[in-house]
């Protein structure tokens, strides 16, 4: 039995952390901040994402379920001006909310881990070469979206600026998400669980001038009927900015969520190659070889949609206008109503939970 370090309780160093010690090992987790939830500035929070919620529990070893993870019961993007509705059901999309309330997807892990054993040392943050020396063979990191340890393991990134609000709000769990000349990426909304979430996502690429002003102040509360009138800035930063930068190790240690490079390379979407990241993480502490081969398979295609990325931030307005209202056009008609699952095969891993349980 090894006694084993994480660093970071977000949500793959959490699941990394239960399957280490239900293979038997002691583990302490180590979390810069005063307690789990993640960056207070940042949450609670709430992501929409496409999920299988029992597959997947069943690949990291824990149930998830309501209110932690909870069916969507709307999805609507506004592509360019126009609204296009979309079927949540057969994206699979779920919300899921993050942060350090009883009903966020954080507390729960820990909760779990707690009673597992697992001990907790609140307060350490990795900011150093010198600290990163320090730790054993075969740490886990799993620092999220924090800058210095891509910094200091010498992970290209790509730094993401963001304002986002969050107020209590009574009604139906949405998903809402704009594309438009406004912003660089996207903007989002999302609600459950009494709470709405409002983001802007930015790059270090451009902000558009006035665009979050434009976004925040006129679309956002006229498409949505909710009103943000607290926004705060928030950074983070993510393995998307170069080619073959996903690794599942570095030097003695093992990487997990956004360290090595889980999100997927389009959208960000975090939430379950996190949780699958965690549970790969694990394992390599026992099983280098087969770890390795989980994790290629849940990257490989992030190339692709990396590619898309880069093609989609070098193009004009005027042909995302066009392509944007294309496809949701198109996935949108009867006819193509299968299509409307367009997201799920974005979202890393999210066909292979089948074949991985199948041969571990």
């Amino acid at each position: 039995m090894a006694e084993i370090t994480v660093v970071g309780a977000g949500l793959s160093g959490l699941v990394a952390a239960i399957n280490c010690v239900r293979a038997g090992h002691d583990v302490t987790v180590l979390e810069k901040n005063s307690k789990v939830g993640g960056e207070p500035v940042a949450h609670p929070g709430i992501d929409g994402t496409p999920m299988r919620p029992e597959l997947l529990g069943k690949f990291i070893g824990v149930e998830l379920k309501a209110p932690q993870v909870t069916p969507s019961d709307e999805l609507c993007i506004f592509a360019y001006g126009r609204k296009f509705e979309f079927d949540p059901a057969r994206n699979c999309l779920y919300s899921v909310e993050r942060g350090a309330r009883s009903s966020a997807i954080d507390n729960y892990l820990y909760e779990i881990a707690v009673e597992e054993g697992i001990k907790f040392e609140f307060g350490w943050e990795l900011k150093s070469k010198a600290d990163l020396s320090q730790l054993p063979p075969k740490t886990i990191l799993a620092s999220g979206l924090s800058e210095t340890p891509f910094r200091i393991l010498g992970i290209p990134y790509r730094n993401y600026d963001m304002f986002i609000d969050v107020k209590r709000h009574e009604g139906p769990n949405r998903t809402l998400a704009w594309f438009d000349k406004y912003a660089t990426l996207y903007c989002y909304c999302g609600t459950v669980n009494g709470l709405a979430v409002a983001l802007y996502i930015g790059t270090d690429d451009a902000i558009v001038e006035g665009g979050f002003e434009e976004w925040s102040t006129w679309h956002l509360p006229q498409q949505s009927g909710i009103e943000f009138t607290n926004f705060r800035p928030f950074n983070g930063v993510l393995g998307t900015k170069k080619f073959n930068t996903n690794s599942l190790f570095c030097g003695d240690k093992i990487l997990a969520g956004s360290l090595a490079g889980a999100n997927d390379a389009f959208f960000g979407f975090g939430v379950h190659p996190s949780l699958i990241s965690g549970k790969i993480a694990a394992l390599a502490v026992d099983d280098k070889a087969r770890a390795g081969e989980l994790f290629n398979d849940l990257v490989c295609r992030n190339k692709y949609f990396l590619a898309l990325r880069k093609l989609s931030d070098a193009s004009p307005h005027s042909v995302k206008k066009v392509l944007w209202r294309t496809v949701c056009s198109t996935f949108t008609l009867p006819a193509f109503e299968p299509l409307q699952g367009f997201l799920k095969p974005i979202v890393p891993g999210f066909s292979k939970l089948k074949k991985w349980q199948q041969v571990l």
